[in-house]
């Protein structure tokens, strides 16, 4: 009875009564060739692709549990195993050349290498076809898929320097730079329901900074927040443009200048002013007279200007127009009213009333004040004083209405009345002197008081 061949490794299967003399030798290469299927390696050069050998009885390439392809390849090239054989491979592809590389069966499918895969894999061919065994090592796996979490089991995952996690298009997402004494390091925390997520720096030393440090001339954006990229001047703040963009500003803010306006002219703000506050107050009325047919009667004091208080944002004001109501004139009759005062088309202020000439016995009413308009705040003037009988033969003229500034005239006998300020109304008065008239008192113009801040 003839030898016979093993289906996959061919090994020689000896008949019985046959090979007298070189059955020995024949054993052991049988024993070669398992040795070689279990623990052997080879490296098979592929440069224009190759078929494994398995020579009937012989030590051959295609025997190996090892293989290292190498050579440099110009083109996608195939790696056969012969149709029917079943093997299992450790493969090794150290090729040179960006292309693919592919395990197959003679007339089956295979396993291929990418063009820049030159890693290792465990295949097996069934006789059919080539099958990657999926158990190869994260090292050499370019794209390892997991089927379960990962558990470190208390153990670290280790990143060479400059290295770290990429997304599935192989960019960069998370790198890792290494510092070779580093002590220090970052700790992210998760956190329960309400609980907001941490991000800590932690590590030997006490104290430690989080530095977070952007590229070039960006910026750290927090919550819609752009910072400066860059340190300011000493004791300035931190301000926001109201678009989420912040820089360094000054320090202060507060009150930084006044400007007052006793007559008409123009506003003109300074530069580094943002906001100011604006007082404008209308002219005080005229004291009520006494003309010399009414001697020994009382006039009736002027009403004061009314007062606006306006706080505006200034950062799109340059200057603007100041109006300052005239008081009103002397009068030995009725006094007259005072003038509206106004800061541009932002607010105004009327002036008050002209006090009642002395007429008879009984005290003539004060005139009304005037009244703040358009204002953050708007404030009347105080209405002018009735006259007052301090005898049976003396009449005293009535006072004039002050302002948010004061100012109001006194009320007098046998003389003019006292003058108003700051847009206070003029004192009424009475003539003891027959045949003298007596004038009231002119009503103080009005005012512009200016704050300005940073």
């Amino acid at each position: 009875m003839a030898n016979t061949t093993s289906a996959d490794l061919k090994l020689t299967i000896q008949a019985t009564g046959e090979n007298s003399g070189t059955w020995g030798q024949i054993t052991n290469t049988n024993l070669t060739i398992l040795e070689q299927a279990i623990a052997g390696y080879e490296a098979v050069g592929i440069t224009t692709g190759v078929t494994l050998a398995f020579t009937n009885g012989a030590v051959s390439n295609g025997k190996n549990q090892v293989l290292k392809l190498t050579g440099t390849i110009a083109g996608a090239v195939n790696v056969v195993v012969p149709d029917t054989l079943s093997k299992v491979y450790v493969i090794d592809n150290a090729t040179s050349g960006s292309h693919a590389v592919t395990v197959k069966t003679t007339s089956g499918t295979g396993v291929t290498w990418a063009a820049d895969d030159k890693g290792t894999k465990m295949v097996y061919s069934d006789g059919t076809n080539v099958v990657d065994t999926a158990f190869t090592d994260l090292s050499s796996d370019y794209t390892p898929q997991l089927s379960a979490d990962l558990d470190t089991n208390g153990n670290n995952i280790e990143f060479d320097n400059a290295t770290g996690i990429t997304d599935d298009s192989q960019n960069e997402q998370l790198t890792f730079s290494k510092t070779t004494t580093a002590v220090n390091n970052i700790q992210v925390k998760n956190a329960a329901t309400s609980g907001s997520p941490e991000i800590s720096a932690i590590g030997g030393d006490t104290n430690i900074d989080l530095t977070v440090t952007p590229k070039g001339s960006g910026n750290v954006v927090l919550d819609g927040l752009k910072y400066p990229n860059a340190d300011g001047s000493a004791d300035e703040f931190l301000k926001t443009d109201g678009s989420g963009n912040l820089s360094f500003a000054a320090a202060g803010g507060g009150l930084q200048s006044i400007q007052v306006f006793s007559s008409s002219g123009t506003y003109t703000k300074p530069a580094g002013i943002n906001k100011i506050k604006v007082y404008i107050t209308g002219g005080g009325g005229s004291g009520g007279g006494c003309p010399n047919s009414n001697i020994n009667q009382k006039g009736g004091g002027a009403g004061g200007g009314g007062t606006a208080i306006e706080i505006l944002d200034a950062t799109s004001i340059t200057s603007e127009t100041v109006t300052i109501g005239a008081g009103g004139g002397y009068s030995i009759g009725d006094g007259i009213s005072g003038g509206t005062s106004s800061f541009g088309s932002f607010c105004s202020a009327s002036g008050g009333g002209g006090g009642k000439q002395a007429g008879n016995v009984s005290a003539p009413a004060g005139a009304p004040g005037g009244a703040g308009i358009g204002g953050t705040y708007n404030l009347r003037g105080s209405a002018g004083g009735e006259a007052n009988d301090i005898g049976s033969a003396e009449q005293m003229g009535g006072s004039g209405g002050s302002t948010f500034f004061g100012g109001g005239g006194t009320g007098v006998i046998g003389n003019t009345g006292q003058d108003g300020s700051n847009g206070g109304g003029g004192g009424g008065t009475s003539s003891n002197q027959p045949p003298t008239s007596r004038s009231g008192g002119q009503g103080g113009d009005g005012i512009c008081v200016v704050e300005e801040y940073a």
